[in-house]
């Protein structure tokens, strides 16, 4: 016969493997581990946005909002301080590729810390840019730091080719800009172990119910 001790324990043995399988995939500043592999199979390189910009991103004049139609438009075709990552080498075999971007930030008041951005691809000058969208926190308070990540659209390529990432600061409000980190991934992102386990959290809780089920109908 299962003793009671043993079968109040399942619950606790169960909420000890929840936090034994979630292996963390950020680094403790916030930064997407290269092993996490949330964002794409291989970290293709990495870059700390230089001081010069971020001093730009914080002191920005405010550009006139263009009104052409929807916000996500106005967004992208209003003026941004932008920011190239040196030349990427583009393996056509190693599709997709997604920028993830890290900011740090302190928020100005009580509310939300909204920032605005664009990722994008350029090559002869010309930049292909898309929204990049989650980089901002809500429900801070006065001089809280956060760190936000964010990752953009995959991009996938048809031929192998030399590229530059172009990374946009279009607005933020309610924040100050502490610093910002890019990396770019190539290829499919893999389930973690922890995604996998949580997926199955249902059949796991209804696995515990069952038992203790069983046990108070033997009772």
């Amino acid at each position: 016969m299962i003793s009671i001790k043993r079968v109040f324990n399942l619950p606790a043995v169960f909420a000890l493997l929840f936090l034994l399988v979630q292996a963390p995939v950020f680094a403790a500043d916030g930064i997407p581990k290269r092993d996490s592999h949330e964002f794409g199979k291989t970290l293709v390189d990495e870059y700390d946005v230089p001081e010069d910009v971020i001093y730009k991103y914080n002191n920005r004049t405010p550009a006139k909002q263009p009104n052409a139609g929807s916000p996500l438009i106005n967004m992208m075709l209003s003026e941004s301080v932008d920011w190239t990552t040196d030349i990427i080498d583009i393996d056509d075999k190693k599709n997709p590729y997604r920028m993830v971007v890290t900011v740090a930030g302190t928020a100005i008041a009580d509310g939300d810390a909204i920032s605005m951005w664009t990722s994008g691809w350029m090559k002869d000058g010309t930049t292909k840019a898309q929204p990049l969208v989650g980089l901002s926190q809500h429900n801070v308070k006065a001089g809280e730091r956060f760190v936000i990540t964010a990752a953009s659209n995959p991009s996938t390529f048809k031929d192998s080719q030399q590229l530059f990432a172009t990374l946009g600061m279009v607005k933020t409000t309610n924040m100050t800009i502490n610093a910002v980190h890019v990396q770019i991934w190539s290829g499919v992102a893999s389930a973690s172990f922890t995604q996998i386990f949580f997926s199955l959290q249902g059949l796991v809780v209804a696995m515990i119910l069952l038992g203790l089920g069983w046990y108070f109908k033997r009772r």
